[in-house]
């Protein structure tokens, strides 16, 4: 449980200092991605090396919640596809199940690039599904299981961390559905940035605007 306590804490240290960081230095306008707002050329390569950090997190990240996914996807092409499942050879199911996950991933990522608003969907993804289930229901059904008193330091720290995630949750929702209602190109095929940085400064925000960067023609 140390480990797991460590991690907790670490991680949470790491997400709440770029966050805090980042809205100081850019207000309202900061994108999503907040290393796309350093433009200084003399931190061109801390710049690198924290993206190369970005990719490992999200690989590693990214099989770790879509296991279950490639596990369930492999059963139903093997109960479609009976003879795959009759072969035994290792290269022939290597590559079966390789075929599955890139086109999973592939499939993934092209979406990803036609959402306008991707970093606010996460954002809302995020406010709604991951906060609950990482940080609230864990401590209530810690309560709910060890049955602390409710004089004692675990029981108010419990709960204290749990009304402070609940309400971080809100604001992270109602800021979610802020941004993407902001947007104005959305139903165009590139990243939303540019469109907060115009609604930011049509509303009096701090920072300089962005065009909008297409990924897709």
């Amino acid at each position: 449980m140390f480990s797991v306590h460590t991690a907790f804490v670490f991680t949470g240290i790491c997400y709440v200092a770029v966050a805090c960081t980042g809205f100081y230095a850019f207000g309202t306008s900061v994108p999503s991605n907040v290393l796309d707002a350093v433009t200084n050329p003399s931190a061109t390569n801390a710049i690198t090396a924290a993206h190369v950090a970005v990719v490992l997190h999200v690989l590693s990240s990214y099989q770790v919640f879509s296991f279950p996914l490639f596990d369930s996807m492999e059963k139903f092409v093997l109960r479609h596809f009976p003879a795959l499942e009759l072969d035994h050879r290792p290269a022939r199911r290597f590559g079966v199940r390789t075929a599955i996950r890139w086109t999973y991933v592939l499939f993934t990522a092209f979406v990803a690039c036609l959402i306008p608003f991707f970093g606010d969907l996460m954002g809302l993804l995020g406010a709604v599904a991951i906060t609950p289930t990482t940080f609230v229901l864990p401590c209530i059904l810690w309560v709910y299981w060890r049955r602390p008193g409710w004089k004692s330091f675990d029981f108010w720290l419990a709960m204290t961390v749990t009304v402070v995630m609940t309400g971080i949750g809100i604001l992270g929702t109602i800021a979610a559905f802020r941004g993407i209602v902001l947007c104005e190109c959305r139903l165009r095929v590139c990243v939303g940035e540019g469109c907060r940085a115009r609604a930011s400064v049509r509303l009096g925000a701090t920072g300089p605007p962005r065009a909008p960067r297409c990924h897709l023609a």
